[in-house]
């Protein structure tokens, strides 16, 4: 399930040490600590999984208790307010036939980029087995960043898939990137010659938007919907009033924005790198204090769409992440639905027929045939 810990044990191998440690945490996460629900990380590995000149941003840093503490629920309820969900880690290993608690980890906020978009870097960590408390009876088991399984409300599923890894979604942006690139082929030829683009970069920057407003509104709580739709089509769909907002903005610079601040960090970086790189991608960005600005720019822009998608409706925006309008509405006489499939894998190629009533009429059958 995962490859040996550095100084101790592979924990998944150690059996009755995991059971342990996801009762006592299951167990802590019904309490309450005056009144404020308990969210905590909790580490299974020794402390010489980690080095002691490490540390935030790109390490973590290892705080080691003079006298290990108790693992028990009493004792983890006390501690766990002190260690933030969003920042640190509390520290657990095996000694001998029981667990302790042997101290905490800081990491910083830098791991909650894998989600929620953006250029910097996870802090390096050993894959070791971490359980994720997100609140009462709410656990997440994984290996390092790989996901093992996830108990809430009471049902246990496997790891939920990330629909940006699937084939199919890159390829609906495929010819965005290819206007880009061409973009990028002028402008290179104007300015004398710069490194080529690797095309991954727009993707990459394009899939670090979405998770951004993505995350920001899942963390509002208040819910909203984005309709992305081919350009060439909207004002198709406009016209025969099949898309309607209450909120339009005029065709303009402005509503095209991701497209400047994509062609910004490309020349920018291309400028930063120009005789000494073949090729820009994303590592280069991640590294460049040059594109500082434009990822602020494209964050920014990413707060402007979730704060429009808590008005009642859809925000519109087309593939190249046009922001056309908001408050919108999806209107026309379209035929009932009756069901729809869930797909069981990244491409759709496996899925379950579900009625869209309620389960009862569900036939449950499954299908290895591509995506209706």
């Amino acid at each position: 399930m995962g490859s040996a810990t550095p100084g101790g044990r592979d924990p998944p191998e150690d059996v009755e040490a995991v059971e342990s440690a996801l009762t006592v945490a299951y167990q802590v996460s019904l309490l309450r600590d005056e009144d404020r629900p308990l969210t905590f990380r909790l580490a299974l590995a020794p402390p010489s999984a980690f080095a002691d000149e490490s540390g935030p941003p790109r390490g973590v840093h290892r705080l080691v208790f003079t006298s290990a503490r108790p693992f028990t629920v009493f004792e983890l309820q006390k501690l766990a307010p002190a260690v933030k969900f969003a920042r640190s880690i509390v520290g657990a290993s095996v000694e001998g036939d029981h667990l302790e608690l042997w101290g905490i980890l800081h990491t910083g906020t830098r791991w909650l980029q894998v989600v929620r978009g953006g250029r910097t870097p996870p802090p390096e960590m050993p894959s070791i087995l971490m359980v994720h408390v997100n609140g009462p009876g709410n656990l997440v088991v994984s290996i390092g960043s790989r996901t093992l399984a996830r108990l809430y409300g009471g049902e246990l599923t496997i790891p939920m898939m990330d629909v940006f890894d699937s084939k199919w979604l890159s390829s609906l942006f495929a010819q965005v990137r290819d206007e880009v690139e061409v973009l990028y082929a002028e402008s290179a030829k104007a300015a004398g010659g710069w490194p080529a683009a690797d095309m991954e970069l727009v993707r990459r920057l394009g899939q670090s938007f979405v998770r951004r407003v993505i995350s920001t509104i899942r963390a509002a709580r208040h819910g909203g919907t984005i309709l992305i739709v081919p350009g060439e089509q909207l004002q198709q769909m406009c016209d025969r009033g099949l898309v309607e907002a209450k909120y339009h903005f005029a065709d303009s610079e402005p509503r095209r924005r991701f497209k400047t601040l994509v062609m910004s960090a490309l020349r920018r970086l291309a400028e930063d790198h120009k005789g000494d790189r073949a090729v820009i991608g994303w590592d280069d960005y991640e590294a460049s204090s040059a594109v500082a600005e434009v990822d602020e720019g494209i964050l920014e822009l990413s707060q402007l769409v979730s704060g429009l998608a808590d008005v009642d409706g859809l925000v519109v925006m087309t593939q190249r992440f046009e922001v056309c309008g908001f408050g919108g509405i999806v209107s026309g006489k379209l035929k009932d639905v009756g069901t729809v499939y869930q797909a069981l894998d990244l491409e759709g190629c496996c899925r379950v027929q579900e009625a869209t009533q309620g389960p009862e009429p569900a036939t449950g059958r499954r299908t290895g045939s591509s995506r209706p």
